[in-house]
C-alpha cells in the first residue's frame, strides 16, 4: 500500500512539472518567488503593468465577454496598430458594489451591480509610457502594486462547477491554515482553449494580510 501511494505521489508530481513546463513554453509569465506549503503556495507578485476590461457578471461568466475586447488590443487594435506578444495569465476578479475603479483618465467611476475586472498582463518589455494606446474606451492601461498571495492551483477545464468546487476548497485550506485574506479572490487561467484538460493550469489567488 505504501509503495503504491508513493507512486501515485511521484505521478502526480511529475504531471504537474510537465503541466507547468508546458504552459510557460515561450510564453511569458510573471516572475515571483513562492514558498510550497501542503495544499497552498504563498507568492509573491511583483508590480506589473496590466490592460483590463470592466464587465457585467462573476469570475466565472465575465472572461468569454471580456476576451474578444483584450486580445483585439494586443492583435493590433490600438492606435500604433502594434502587435503585443501573448503572455500568461489572464485574471478576472470581481469588483465590489460602490468599489472605485482606476482610470487611465484622472477621473473614477463607481461600480453598480456584480461586475468583474478581465485584466491581461502586459510583456514585460512595455512600460506605461511605450505600450500602444487602445482604440477601445472599454480597455484600461494600469500598473498594479506589488503583493503578496496565497495561491492554489488547479488542472482541468475552467467549467462553472469546477471553478466553484476549486474555491470552496481554497476557502477551507485558507481557514485551516490560518491564513488572513485582503479583498476579493483572483482566478487565473493559463492556456488557450486547445489545450487538453490533463494539461491545463488554472489558479485562485487572494492577496494575503
Amino acid at each position: 500500500m505504501r509503495k503504491a501511494l508513493l507512486i501515485i505521489c511521484i505521478l502526480l508530481l511529475a504531471a504537474r512539472h510537465i503541466r507547468g513546463r508546458y504552459v510557460t513554453h515561450n510564453i511569458e509569465t510573471p516572475p515571483g518567488e513562492s514558498t510550497m506549503m501542503w495544499d497552498i503556495e504563498i507568492r509573491t507578485m511583483p508590480s506589473v503593468l496590466v490592460a483590463s476590461v470592466l464587465v457585467p457578471g462573476d469570475e466565472i461568466s465575465s472572461p468569454n465577454n471580456a476576451f474578444s475586447q483584450l486580445a483585439g488590443f494586443i492583435f493590433g487594435d490600438n492606435v500604433s496598430r502594434d502587435k503585443i506578444e501573448m503572455t500568461a495569465p489572464v485574471t478576472s476578479k470581481k469588483i465590489k458594489n460602490n468599489e472605485k475603479i482606476e482610470m487611465t483618465a484622472p477621473v473614477t467611476s463607481k461600480v453598480s451591480g456584480e461586475m468583474t475586472e478581465v485584466s491581461f498582463v502586459m510583456p514585460s518589455k512595455w512600460t506605461k509610457d511605450t505600450l500602444p494606446i487602445p482604440n477601445n474606451n472599454n480597455i484600461t492601461i494600469s500598473q498594479t502594486q506589488p503583493k503578496k498571495l496565497a495561491v492554489r492551483t488547479f488542472g482541468g477545464y475552467a467549467t462553472s462547477a469546477n471553478i466553484t468546487k476549486e474555491k470552496e476548497k481554497f476557502v477551507q485550506a485558507l481557514v485551516e491554515n490560518n491564513i488572513s485574506r485582503s479583498g476579493e479572490m483572483t482566478l487565473a487561467q493559463y492556456n488557450d482553449p486547445l489545450t487538453p484538460a490533463w494539461m491545463r493550469t488554472n489558479e485562485w489567488w487572494v492577496e494575503i494580510e
